[in-house]
Protein backbone atom coordinates (compact mmCIF):
# COMPACT_ATOMS: atom_id res chain seq x y z
CA UNK A 1 0.00 0.00 0.00
CA UNK A 2 1.28 3.58 -0.67
CA UNK A 3 2.76 5.69 2.23
CA UNK A 4 3.23 8.50 0.32
CA UNK A 5 1.00 11.91 0.49
CA UNK A 6 -1.26 12.85 -2.33
CA UNK A 7 -2.93 15.83 -2.95
CA UNK A 8 -6.67 15.72 -3.51
CA UNK A 9 -8.00 18.15 -6.79
CA UNK A 10 -9.35 21.40 -5.21
CA UNK A 11 -12.81 21.35 -4.64
CA UNK A 12 -13.07 17.90 -3.91
CA UNK A 13 -13.91 15.53 -1.15
CA UNK A 14 -14.51 11.97 -0.45
CA UNK A 15 -13.33 9.11 2.05
CA UNK A 16 -10.22 6.03 1.89
CA UNK A 17 -11.01 2.91 1.31
CA UNK A 18 -8.97 -0.41 1.33
CA UNK A 19 -9.88 -3.21 -1.51
CA UNK A 20 -7.92 -5.87 -0.79
CA UNK A 21 -4.31 -4.42 0.65
CA UNK A 22 -4.64 -1.29 -2.39
CA UNK A 23 -5.83 2.06 -0.80
CA UNK A 24 -8.37 4.08 -3.51
CA UNK A 25 -9.91 7.36 -2.72
CA UNK A 26 -14.01 7.41 -3.07
CA UNK A 27 -14.20 10.64 -4.50
CA UNK A 28 -18.05 11.49 -3.93
CA UNK A 29 -17.64 15.05 -5.29
CA UNK A 30 -17.07 13.21 -8.75
CA UNK A 31 -19.13 9.79 -8.42
CA UNK A 32 -15.51 8.22 -9.14
CA UNK A 33 -12.75 5.58 -7.77
CA UNK A 34 -9.51 6.17 -7.64
CA UNK A 35 -6.61 4.06 -7.06
CA UNK A 36 -3.87 6.11 -4.58
CA UNK A 37 -0.47 5.61 -6.50
CA UNK A 38 3.01 6.29 -5.90
CA UNK A 39 2.31 9.43 -8.60
CA UNK A 40 -0.20 10.24 -6.96
CA UNK A 41 -4.22 9.62 -7.65
CA UNK A 42 -4.83 6.78 -10.90
CA UNK A 43 -7.54 7.08 -13.30
CA UNK A 44 -10.70 7.72 -12.15
CA UNK A 45 -13.51 5.13 -12.44
CA UNK A 46 -17.30 5.76 -12.52
CA UNK A 47 -19.33 4.74 -9.50
CA UNK A 48 -22.21 4.59 -11.62
CA UNK A 49 -23.80 6.72 -8.91
CA UNK A 50 -23.11 10.50 -9.60
CA UNK A 51 -22.06 12.74 -7.05
CA UNK A 52 -23.12 13.57 -3.53
CA UNK A 53 -21.65 14.94 -0.47
CA UNK A 54 -23.79 12.49 1.74
CA UNK A 55 -22.49 9.72 0.31
CA UNK A 56 -20.93 7.38 3.23
CA UNK A 57 -18.09 4.27 2.23
CA UNK A 58 -17.03 1.45 4.45
CA UNK A 59 -13.43 1.58 5.04
CA UNK A 60 -12.88 -1.95 3.63
CA UNK A 61 -13.91 -4.13 0.23
CA UNK A 62 -17.02 -6.64 0.19
CA UNK A 63 -15.22 -9.25 -1.45
CA UNK A 64 -13.63 -6.50 -3.95
CA UNK A 65 -16.31 -4.02 -3.97
CA UNK A 66 -16.57 -0.92 -2.26
CA UNK A 67 -20.08 -0.33 0.30
CA UNK A 68 -21.08 3.15 -0.26
CA UNK A 69 -24.44 4.04 1.08
CA UNK A 70 -26.48 6.90 0.24
CA UNK A 71 -28.69 7.71 3.45
CA UNK A 72 -30.88 10.16 1.62
CA UNK A 73 -32.57 7.59 -0.13
CA UNK A 74 -32.19 4.41 2.02
CA UNK A 75 -29.75 2.49 -0.28
CA UNK A 76 -26.42 0.62 -0.37
CA UNK A 77 -24.78 0.46 -3.54
CA UNK A 78 -21.91 -2.13 -4.08
CA UNK A 79 -19.50 -0.87 -6.54
CA UNK A 80 -16.27 -2.55 -8.73
CA UNK A 81 -13.37 -0.33 -8.69
CA UNK A 82 -11.67 -2.42 -10.94
CA UNK A 83 -10.74 -0.42 -14.28
CA UNK A 84 -13.40 -2.56 -16.60
CA UNK A 85 -16.00 -2.34 -13.46
CA UNK A 86 -18.58 -4.42 -13.21
CA UNK A 87 -22.19 -2.47 -13.26
CA UNK A 88 -22.97 -1.07 -9.29
CA UNK A 89 -25.53 -3.92 -7.18
CA UNK A 90 -27.77 -1.57 -5.32
CA UNK A 91 -30.10 -2.98 -2.21
CA UNK A 92 -33.18 -0.88 -1.22
CA UNK A 93 -32.95 -0.45 2.78
CA UNK A 94 -35.77 -0.04 4.81
CA UNK A 95 -36.25 3.51 5.63
CA UNK A 96 -34.64 5.39 8.76
CA UNK A 97 -31.55 7.06 9.94
CA UNK A 98 -28.22 4.99 8.86
CA UNK A 99 -24.53 4.78 10.04
CA UNK A 100 -21.62 4.28 7.69
CA UNK A 101 -21.00 0.88 6.12
CA UNK A 102 -18.81 -1.42 8.29
CA UNK A 103 -17.76 -4.21 5.41
CA UNK A 104 -15.11 -7.38 6.17
CA UNK A 105 -14.04 -10.13 3.96
CA UNK A 106 -17.76 -11.09 2.48
CA UNK A 107 -20.04 -9.37 4.57
CA UNK A 108 -21.33 -5.66 5.10
CA UNK A 109 -23.34 -4.57 7.95
CA UNK A 110 -25.07 -1.62 8.27
CA UNK A 111 -27.30 -0.34 10.82
CA UNK A 112 -30.52 1.82 11.08
CA UNK A 113 -30.69 3.53 14.09
CA UNK A 114 -34.63 4.43 13.33
CA UNK A 115 -35.68 1.23 13.86
CA UNK A 116 -32.82 -0.43 15.82
CA UNK A 117 -31.65 -3.28 13.92
CA UNK A 118 -28.61 -4.23 12.09
CA UNK A 119 -28.88 -6.21 8.68
CA UNK A 120 -26.14 -7.88 7.06
CA UNK A 121 -25.84 -8.68 3.19
CA UNK A 122 -23.06 -10.54 1.03
CA UNK A 123 -20.78 -9.46 -1.94
CA UNK A 124 -24.12 -9.92 -3.81
CA UNK A 125 -26.18 -7.78 -1.94
CA UNK A 126 -28.24 -10.86 -0.46
CA UNK A 127 -29.37 -10.22 3.17
CA UNK A 128 -27.87 -12.68 5.28
CA UNK A 129 -29.34 -11.30 8.58
CA UNK A 130 -32.05 -9.19 10.61
CA UNK A 131 -30.82 -8.67 14.27
CA UNK A 132 -31.81 -6.11 16.93
CA UNK A 133 -29.30 -4.28 18.36
CA UNK A 134 -28.15 -4.62 22.09
CA UNK A 135 -30.56 -3.72 24.73
CA UNK A 136 -28.16 -2.37 26.68
CA UNK A 137 -29.32 1.34 26.02
CA UNK A 138 -26.64 4.05 25.06
CA UNK A 139 -25.41 3.82 21.18
CA UNK A 140 -24.02 0.84 20.07
CA UNK A 141 -20.64 0.93 17.92
CA UNK A 142 -20.20 -1.07 15.16
CA UNK A 143 -16.25 -1.99 14.27
CA UNK A 144 -14.22 -4.85 11.97
CA UNK A 145 -11.51 -7.01 14.24
CA UNK A 146 -8.59 -7.91 13.46
CA UNK A 147 -10.24 -11.87 13.00
CA UNK A 148 -12.20 -10.58 10.04
CA UNK A 149 -15.18 -10.54 12.56
CA UNK A 150 -17.43 -7.41 12.57
CA UNK A 151 -18.43 -6.71 16.42
CA UNK A 152 -21.42 -4.61 17.39
CA UNK A 153 -20.80 -3.28 21.04
CA UNK A 154 -23.89 -2.45 23.21
CA UNK A 155 -24.01 1.11 24.56
CA UNK A 156 -23.47 -0.32 28.50
CA UNK A 157 -20.85 -2.95 27.15
CA UNK A 158 -23.63 -5.66 29.09
CA UNK A 159 -23.67 -7.14 25.24
CA UNK A 160 -21.73 -7.89 22.01
CA UNK A 161 -23.05 -8.99 18.32
CA UNK A 162 -20.65 -10.80 16.70
CA UNK A 163 -20.71 -11.04 12.93
CA UNK A 164 -19.72 -14.37 11.21
CA UNK A 165 -17.97 -14.46 7.29
CA UNK A 166 -21.46 -15.67 6.45
CA UNK A 167 -22.98 -12.86 7.63
CA UNK A 168 -24.79 -14.51 10.85
CA UNK A 169 -25.12 -12.63 13.78
CA UNK A 170 -24.37 -14.17 17.79
CA UNK A 171 -25.37 -12.37 20.52
CA UNK A 172 -22.76 -12.81 23.06
CA UNK A 173 -23.84 -11.90 26.83
CA UNK A 174 -21.18 -10.19 28.86
CA UNK A 175 -21.42 -11.96 32.02
CA UNK A 176 -20.17 -9.91 35.05
CA UNK A 177 -17.98 -11.86 37.69
CA UNK A 178 -19.82 -14.53 39.74
CA UNK A 179 -21.37 -13.70 43.15
CA UNK A 180 -20.58 -15.41 46.12
CA UNK A 181 -23.17 -18.18 47.34
CA UNK A 182 -25.34 -17.47 50.29
CA UNK A 183 -24.49 -19.29 53.59
CA UNK A 184 -27.25 -21.85 54.76
CA UNK A 185 -29.42 -19.70 57.35
CA UNK A 186 -30.62 -22.40 60.53
CA UNK A 187 -34.31 -23.00 60.69
CA UNK A 188 -36.30 -20.31 62.38
CA UNK A 189 -39.70 -21.37 64.38
CA UNK A 190 -43.00 -20.34 63.08
CA UNK A 191 -44.78 -18.12 64.85
CA UNK A 192 -46.38 -19.38 67.84
CA UNK A 193 -43.93 -22.47 67.90
CA UNK A 194 -41.36 -23.33 69.96
CA UNK A 195 -37.72 -23.74 69.44
CA UNK A 196 -37.49 -25.79 66.88
CA UNK A 197 -35.02 -29.15 67.87
CA UNK A 198 -32.63 -30.03 65.60
CA UNK A 199 -32.92 -33.30 64.23
CA UNK A 200 -31.79 -36.68 66.37
CA UNK A 201 -28.70 -37.78 66.38
CA UNK A 202 -28.35 -41.61 65.37
CA UNK A 203 -26.90 -44.48 66.89
CA UNK A 204 -25.70 -47.59 66.28
CA UNK A 205 -26.43 -50.86 68.00
CA UNK A 206 -23.41 -50.27 70.36
CA UNK A 207 -24.21 -46.53 71.39
CA UNK A 208 -21.69 -44.76 69.13
CA UNK A 209 -23.13 -42.11 66.19
CA UNK A 210 -23.11 -43.60 63.02
CA UNK A 211 -25.56 -44.49 60.52
CA UNK A 212 -28.83 -45.46 60.16
CA UNK A 213 -28.98 -49.13 59.15
CA UNK A 214 -32.16 -49.80 59.71
CA UNK A 215 -35.05 -50.69 57.50
CA UNK A 216 -38.13 -48.56 58.76
CA UNK A 217 -36.44 -45.18 57.22
CA UNK A 218 -34.85 -44.53 54.37
CA UNK A 219 -30.93 -42.73 55.37
CA UNK A 220 -30.38 -39.21 54.40
CA UNK A 221 -29.97 -38.48 50.88
CA UNK A 222 -26.64 -36.44 49.17
CA UNK A 223 -27.60 -33.04 47.25
CA UNK A 224 -26.21 -33.12 43.59
CA UNK A 225 -23.22 -30.81 43.24
CA UNK A 226 -24.44 -27.75 41.77
CA UNK A 227 -23.18 -27.58 38.01
CA UNK A 228 -19.78 -25.20 36.84
CA UNK A 229 -21.17 -21.89 35.69
CA UNK A 230 -20.94 -21.72 31.64
CA UNK A 231 -18.45 -19.45 30.78
CA UNK A 232 -19.14 -17.24 27.34
CA UNK A 233 -16.28 -17.27 24.70
CA UNK A 234 -13.98 -14.39 25.67
CA UNK A 235 -14.90 -11.46 22.52
CA UNK A 236 -10.93 -10.42 21.70
CA UNK A 237 -10.16 -6.76 21.22
CA UNK A 238 -10.72 -5.13 18.13
CA UNK A 239 -8.83 -2.05 16.48
CA UNK A 240 -11.12 1.44 17.42
CA UNK A 241 -13.57 2.65 15.88
CA UNK A 242 -13.50 6.26 13.92
CA UNK A 243 -13.32 9.58 15.71
CA UNK A 244 -17.06 11.04 15.52
CA UNK A 245 -16.76 14.60 15.34
CA UNK A 246 -13.85 15.32 13.23
CA UNK A 247 -14.00 19.21 12.04
CA UNK A 248 -11.54 21.42 10.46
CA UNK A 249 -11.21 25.26 10.75
CA UNK A 250 -8.82 27.18 8.39
CA UNK A 251 -7.07 30.35 9.56
CA UNK A 252 -3.81 31.97 8.68
CA UNK A 253 -1.43 29.14 7.19
CA UNK A 254 -2.98 26.60 9.81
CA UNK A 255 -5.64 24.19 10.19
CA UNK A 256 -7.10 23.53 13.72
CA UNK A 257 -8.54 19.49 13.69
CA UNK A 258 -10.70 18.49 16.42
CA UNK A 259 -12.53 14.93 17.09
CA UNK A 260 -14.06 13.58 19.63
CA UNK A 261 -13.34 10.16 21.45
CA UNK A 262 -13.18 6.99 19.22
CA UNK A 263 -14.98 3.65 20.30
CA UNK A 264 -12.03 1.46 22.01
CA UNK A 265 -13.61 -1.90 21.49
CA UNK A 266 -12.48 -3.57 24.51
CA UNK A 267 -8.88 -1.77 24.11
CA UNK A 268 -7.79 1.40 25.28
CA UNK A 269 -6.87 4.14 22.61
CA UNK A 270 -3.38 4.93 23.17
CA UNK A 271 -3.15 7.50 20.51
CA UNK A 272 -4.72 8.92 17.63
CA UNK A 273 -2.85 9.44 13.89
CA UNK A 274 -3.96 12.43 12.15
CA UNK A 275 -2.84 12.59 8.23
CA UNK A 276 -3.13 15.46 5.41
CA UNK A 277 -1.56 16.02 2.02
CA UNK A 278 2.26 16.66 3.10
CA UNK A 279 2.10 15.08 6.28
CA UNK A 280 1.02 12.92 9.69
CA UNK A 281 1.04 13.98 13.32
CA UNK A 282 0.73 11.46 16.36
CA UNK A 283 -0.79 12.33 19.65
CA UNK A 284 -1.40 10.91 22.69
CA UNK A 285 -4.92 9.05 23.39
CA UNK A 286 -6.28 11.61 25.56
CA UNK A 287 -5.62 14.59 22.89
CA UNK A 288 -8.93 16.01 20.91
CA UNK A 289 -7.52 19.01 19.29
CA UNK A 290 -4.43 19.61 17.11
CA UNK A 291 -3.24 22.73 15.22
CA UNK A 292 -1.49 21.80 11.85
CA UNK A 293 0.55 25.09 10.84
CA UNK A 294 2.80 25.71 8.18
CA UNK A 295 -0.13 25.13 5.29
CA UNK A 296 -0.24 27.20 2.39
CA UNK A 297 -3.09 29.98 1.95
CA UNK A 298 -5.80 29.20 -0.76
CA UNK A 299 -4.69 25.60 -0.70
CA UNK A 300 -7.84 23.05 0.46
CA UNK A 301 -6.43 20.62 2.73
CA UNK A 302 -8.09 17.39 3.57
CA UNK A 303 -7.57 15.90 7.26
CA UNK A 304 -7.72 12.29 8.45
CA UNK A 305 -8.22 11.30 12.04
CA UNK A 306 -7.49 7.08 12.54
CA UNK A 307 -7.21 5.72 16.56
CA UNK A 308 -5.02 3.26 17.28
CA UNK A 309 -4.94 0.29 20.20
CA UNK A 310 -3.35 -2.87 20.76
CA UNK A 311 -5.07 -4.60 18.58
CA UNK A 312 -4.37 -2.22 15.58
CA UNK A 313 -5.54 0.76 13.63
CA UNK A 314 -9.25 1.78 13.19
CA UNK A 315 -10.99 3.26 10.16
CA UNK A 316 -10.51 7.32 9.79
CA UNK A 317 -12.87 10.31 9.59
CA UNK A 318 -12.00 13.14 7.54
CA UNK A 319 -13.05 16.54 7.29
CA UNK A 320 -11.57 19.62 5.01
CA UNK A 321 -10.86 23.16 5.25
CA UNK A 322 -8.61 26.23 3.55
CA UNK A 323 -6.15 28.41 5.17
CA UNK A 324 -6.91 31.79 4.74
CA UNK A 325 -4.93 35.01 5.73
CA UNK A 326 -6.51 38.61 6.05
CA UNK A 327 -5.86 40.80 3.32
CA UNK A 328 -3.48 42.87 3.41
CA UNK A 329 -4.13 46.71 3.17
CA UNK A 330 -4.60 48.34 -0.27
CA UNK A 331 -2.39 51.40 -1.07
CA UNK A 332 -4.58 54.47 -0.61
CA UNK A 333 -4.98 57.77 -2.13
CA UNK A 334 -7.20 60.70 -1.44
CA UNK A 335 -6.84 64.18 -2.80
CA UNK A 336 -9.68 66.97 -2.95
CA UNK A 337 -11.71 67.88 -6.32
CA UNK A 338 -13.37 70.76 -5.94
CA UNK A 339 -14.84 70.07 -2.39
CA UNK A 340 -14.86 66.61 -3.07
CA UNK A 341 -12.28 63.78 -1.38
CA UNK A 342 -11.69 61.12 -4.17
CA UNK A 343 -9.93 57.73 -3.17
CA UNK A 344 -8.21 55.74 -4.85
CA UNK A 345 -6.36 51.99 -4.20
CA UNK A 346 -4.69 49.47 -5.85
CA UNK A 347 -6.27 45.55 -5.01
CA UNK A 348 -4.26 43.94 -2.35
CA UNK A 349 -2.80 40.42 -1.40
CA UNK A 350 -6.05 38.38 -0.80
CA UNK A 351 -4.16 35.96 1.51
CA UNK A 352 -5.92 32.73 -0.23
CA UNK A 353 -9.23 34.62 0.31
CA UNK A 354 -11.87 35.43 -2.60
CA UNK A 355 -12.94 39.44 -2.12
CA UNK A 356 -16.36 40.09 -1.02
CA UNK A 357 -16.09 43.91 -0.94
CA UNK A 358 -14.57 46.78 0.34
CA UNK A 359 -15.63 49.20 3.63
CA UNK A 360 -14.68 52.42 3.12
CA UNK A 361 -15.11 55.23 5.89
CA UNK A 362 -14.63 59.12 6.40
CA UNK A 363 -14.35 61.52 8.83
CA UNK A 364 -18.13 62.90 9.29
CA UNK A 365 -19.60 60.45 6.43
CA UNK A 366 -21.77 57.44 5.91
CA UNK A 367 -19.33 53.98 5.74
CA UNK A 368 -19.74 52.94 1.65
CA UNK A 369 -19.37 49.14 0.52
CA UNK A 370 -18.08 48.90 -2.76
CA UNK A 371 -17.02 46.43 -4.99
CA UNK A 372 -14.67 48.79 -7.18
CA UNK A 373 -10.89 50.65 -6.07
CA UNK A 374 -12.30 53.95 -5.93
CA UNK A 375 -15.20 56.38 -4.05
CA UNK A 376 -15.58 59.89 -3.56
CA UNK A 377 -17.05 61.56 -0.75
CA UNK A 378 -18.52 65.14 -1.59
CA UNK A 379 -19.14 67.85 0.57
CA UNK A 380 -15.91 68.90 2.12
CA UNK A 381 -15.96 72.07 3.96
CA UNK A 382 -12.45 74.56 3.47
CA UNK A 383 -10.43 74.63 6.62
CA UNK A 384 -11.70 70.80 8.12
CA UNK A 385 -9.84 67.85 8.27
CA UNK A 386 -10.71 64.31 7.25
CA UNK A 387 -9.42 60.56 7.86
CA UNK A 388 -10.26 58.17 5.20
CA UNK A 389 -9.72 54.39 5.91
CA UNK A 390 -10.70 51.55 3.17
CA UNK A 391 -10.21 47.56 3.75
CA UNK A 392 -11.06 44.50 1.79
CA UNK A 393 -13.54 41.61 3.22
CA UNK A 394 -12.62 38.22 1.82
CA UNK A 395 -14.32 35.35 2.47
CA UNK A 396 -12.46 32.31 2.74
CA UNK A 397 -12.90 28.87 1.01
CA UNK A 398 -14.57 27.52 3.54
CA UNK A 399 -16.96 30.34 3.97
CA UNK A 400 -16.02 32.37 6.79
CA UNK A 401 -15.81 36.16 6.17
CA UNK A 402 -12.43 37.47 7.18
CA UNK A 403 -11.82 41.36 7.67
CA UNK A 404 -8.43 42.80 6.25
CA UNK A 405 -5.75 45.12 7.33
CA UNK A 406 -6.49 48.78 7.09
CA UNK A 407 -5.50 51.65 5.09
CA UNK A 408 -5.48 55.24 5.97
CA UNK A 409 -5.28 58.82 4.67
CA UNK A 410 -5.73 62.21 6.04
CA UNK A 411 -6.12 65.69 4.56
CA UNK A 412 -6.74 68.41 5.19
CA UNK A 413 -8.95 71.52 3.10
CA UNK A 414 -7.59 74.73 3.12
CA UNK A 415 -9.95 77.64 4.52
CA UNK A 416 -10.39 80.27 1.92
CA UNK A 417 -8.17 82.96 1.98
CA UNK A 418 -7.89 86.79 0.23
CA UNK A 419 -4.94 88.56 -0.42
CA UNK A 420 -4.55 92.12 -1.74
CA UNK A 421 -1.94 94.51 -2.84
CA UNK A 422 -1.46 97.77 -4.23
CA UNK A 423 -1.43 97.30 -8.43
CA UNK A 424 -0.45 99.48 -11.08
CA UNK A 425 -1.23 103.45 -11.25
CA UNK A 426 -4.45 104.03 -13.32
CA UNK A 427 -7.23 106.47 -13.19
CA UNK A 428 -11.09 106.45 -13.44
CA UNK A 429 -13.92 108.57 -13.09
CA UNK A 430 -14.27 108.46 -9.62
CA UNK A 431 -10.26 107.42 -8.85
CA UNK A 432 -8.14 110.62 -9.69
CA UNK A 433 -3.89 110.27 -10.19
CA UNK A 434 -1.60 110.74 -8.87
CA UNK A 435 -2.74 108.71 -5.48
CA UNK A 436 -5.06 106.51 -8.01
CA UNK A 437 -4.32 102.58 -8.49
CA UNK A 438 -5.50 99.04 -8.94
CA UNK A 439 -6.44 97.03 -5.95
CA UNK A 440 -5.33 93.33 -7.08
CA UNK A 441 -7.27 90.57 -5.24
CA UNK A 442 -6.75 87.34 -4.96
CA UNK A 443 -8.89 84.15 -3.68
CA UNK A 444 -7.77 80.83 -2.77
CA UNK A 445 -9.88 78.13 -1.24
CA UNK A 446 -13.07 79.35 -2.10
CA UNK A 447 -16.22 76.81 -4.08
CA UNK A 448 -15.10 76.26 -7.30
CA UNK A 449 -16.98 77.66 -10.16
CA UNK A 450 -18.97 80.18 -7.77
CA UNK A 451 -19.80 84.00 -8.45
CA UNK A 452 -18.74 85.89 -5.23
CA UNK A 453 -19.27 90.12 -4.47
CA UNK A 454 -16.21 91.28 -3.59
CA UNK A 455 -16.21 94.70 -1.40
CA UNK A 456 -13.73 96.92 -1.36
CA UNK A 457 -13.74 98.74 2.51
CA UNK A 458 -11.65 101.56 4.32
CA UNK A 459 -11.26 102.95 7.56
CA UNK A 460 -13.18 105.85 6.80
CA UNK A 461 -15.39 104.12 4.32
CA UNK A 462 -17.64 100.31 4.77
CA UNK A 463 -18.42 100.05 1.35
CA UNK A 464 -16.28 101.61 -1.13
CA UNK A 465 -17.25 99.94 -4.05
CA UNK A 466 -18.59 96.24 -4.93
CA UNK A 467 -17.47 94.36 -7.74
CA UNK A 468 -18.12 90.43 -8.63
CA UNK A 469 -15.82 88.08 -9.92
CA UNK A 470 -16.08 83.72 -10.64
CA UNK A 471 -13.72 81.24 -8.81
CA UNK A 472 -11.95 78.61 -11.15
CA UNK A 473 -12.45 74.95 -11.25
CA UNK A 474 -9.74 75.07 -8.80
CA UNK A 475 -11.91 77.45 -6.49
CA UNK A 476 -9.23 80.24 -6.53
CA UNK A 477 -9.57 83.55 -8.41
CA UNK A 478 -7.95 86.98 -9.06
CA UNK A 479 -9.44 90.49 -9.40
CA UNK A 480 -7.62 93.84 -10.54
CA UNK A 481 -10.72 95.94 -11.47
CA UNK A 482 -11.14 97.71 -8.16
CA UNK A 483 -8.78 101.51 -7.44
CA UNK A 484 -8.04 103.24 -4.70
CA UNK A 485 -6.92 106.89 -4.16
CA UNK A 486 -6.55 108.49 -0.39
CA UNK A 487 -3.32 108.34 0.67
CA UNK A 488 -3.59 107.57 4.55
CA UNK A 489 -6.19 105.54 4.83
CA UNK A 490 -6.60 101.83 5.29
CA UNK A 491 -8.23 99.38 2.94
CA UNK A 492 -9.12 95.80 2.91
CA UNK A 493 -11.33 93.77 1.09
CA UNK A 494 -13.85 90.80 2.34
CA UNK A 495 -16.53 88.50 0.59
CA UNK A 496 -18.97 86.99 1.83
CA UNK A 497 -19.63 83.02 1.53
CA UNK A 498 -22.19 80.69 3.50
CA UNK A 499 -20.12 80.03 6.50
CA UNK A 500 -19.38 83.48 7.50
CA UNK A 501 -17.57 86.59 5.62
CA UNK A 502 -13.93 85.92 4.48
CA UNK A 503 -11.60 89.59 5.32
CA UNK A 504 -8.41 90.22 3.59
CA UNK A 505 -5.36 91.13 5.05
CA UNK A 506 -5.14 95.35 5.30
CA UNK A 507 -2.64 97.63 3.20
CA UNK A 508 -2.05 101.65 4.18
CA UNK A 509 -2.92 103.82 0.78
CA UNK A 510 0.19 105.57 0.35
Amino acid sequence: MSSCPVALPAGHFGALTLVGDELHFVDTSDGVVRAVESAGLGVPVPMGLGAGADLRTAANDVAGRVAVLDPARSLLHLVDPAPAPRRPITVPLPPGQYDAPVAAGSVVVVVNRTSGRLFTYDADGRQTDDKPLPPDGGTARVVRGEDSHIYVDGGQGAHVLVVAKDGKVTDVPVVPPAEKKDQPVPAQPAPGQGPVAPPAERRGEDGRPGQDTGTDRPGPSKPNPPPPPVTPPAVPASPPGAPPGVSATGEAGAVTVAWSAAPANRAEVTSYRISWAGGSRTVDGGTRRVRITGLANGTRYTFTVVAINKAGTGPGASASATPAAAAAAPALTVSNRDGTAALSWTRPDLGGGELAHYVVTGTGFAQQTVTGTSASYPGLTAGNSYTFTVRAVTRTPDGQTREGQTASRTITVPAPTITISRGRDTSSENCHEPDCAEVNVTMKGFAPNTRYAIRLSSSSNTNVRTESTTTGADGSATYNELNYDVPGQTVWVSVQTPDGRITSNRIRWT
